[in-house]
């Protein structure tokens, strides 16, 4: 991989903004070359030669400016917005974590009550790009299964496709850095992840007699769970969990009526809480798109900076 540096021969600011838009890189994208493997090379002729917007020096001050006070409002709203969601995921581990700390309850270990199996170890020399999708740990973030990146295996095995096939409602977790930024890596299989094949390092668990498969779903996303793996992670650059491990864990085991009643307590607040956190996540997205909009149209001139900055005047006079 190359890099190189670009000398503003101009107003820092200005420029800056422009390498920052959409602009520069559609200008270059088709002065590119595809040199190198797997990605286009920009050739140092080609860079130098692009044409960038290059407006009198007063009003390359005044876009600077500009645009340093408009895009600090927004990167205000933005950080706001990110807290808030931050603060949305506290509160949903935090209402699992309580809800499930059944104190009178007695506990067991969860190998009483749960079969675990571990995924089969496909050969990433049978993948393919059509066939039954194949359920990595990549496909697994915090409470939500992904696929946009997948792969897929052409069945040639009737033996692996009725162990390994996954079902509606399999909660499944993932062995291999189980805990990431947003909390642990398990999920639940919606109709729209079926059919799919589990692959190693992804453990599926369903629940027998005496335990609820939505309680104990809300019991691996507590932070007691986390907890009790703290001081037995293994692995360093890549911390794994095993299958032993996850069944040796001692769940508190309510009635049964009392689990079911804790699971949909559970998902009344969650799914209020991840609707609230969605619809941020959105603003977040529109947020951006403004900022680069913004940008983009100030190092353009296709708006009036002056303009722009007497309306806001003229706004704070008249409120």
């Amino acid at each position: 991989m190359s890099f190189s540096s670009l000398v503003p021969r101009g107003i820092p600011g200005t420029v800056e903004y422009v390498l920052k838009t959409d602009l520069l890189a559609g200008m270059m994208e088709v002065r590119s070359t595809g040199v190198g493997t797997g990605f286009l090379r920009l050739q140092k002729e080609n860079r130098d030669s692009t044409p960038l917007p290059k407006p009198p020096p007063r009003t390359q001050h005044r876009i600077a400016g500009f645009l340093d006070r408009e895009t600090e409002r927004i990167d205000a709203l933005i950080d706001k917005k990110r807290r808030l969601i931050d603060l949305l995921e506290e509160k949903r581990t935090a209402t699992i974590t309580h809800l499930t700390s059944v104190v009178h309850a007695p506990l067991a270990k969860l190998g009483r009550f749960a079969n675990l199996m571990p995924g089969y170890a496909f050969s990433s020399a049978s993948f393919s790009d059509r066939g039954l999708r194949l359920l990595r740990g990549v496909n697994l973030s915090p409470e939500a299964v992904r696929w946009d990146d997948t792969v897929h295996w052409v069945p040639d095995d009737p033996g692996v496709m009725s162990t390994y096939s996954l079902e509606e409602n399999d909660i499944v977790l993932g062995m291999d850095r189980p805990w990431i930024g947003g909390g642990m890596r398990v999920a639940t299989i919606s109709h729209d992840d079926v059919p799919s094949l589990l692959v190693q390092r992804v453990a599926r668990l369903r629940t027998g007699p005496g335990l609820d498969q939505d309680f104990l779903y809300a019991v691996l996303r507590s932070l007691a769970f986390k907890a009790y793996f703290d001081p037995i992670l293994t692995g360093i650059s890549v911390p794994h969990i095993s299958g032993e491990q996850i069944l040796d864990y001692q769940c508190p085991v309510p009635t049964m009526r009392e689990q079911r009643s804790i699971a949909g307590d559970i998902e009344h607040v969650t799914g209020y809480l991840n609707s609230t956190t969605q619809r941020l996540t959105a603003q977040l997205t529109l947020l951006a798109e403004c900022r680069e909009a913004l940008i983009t149209a100030a190092v353009t001139g296709e708006i009036d900076v002056d303009a722009f900055d007497s309306d806001r005047n003229l706004e704070a006079a008249n409120p």
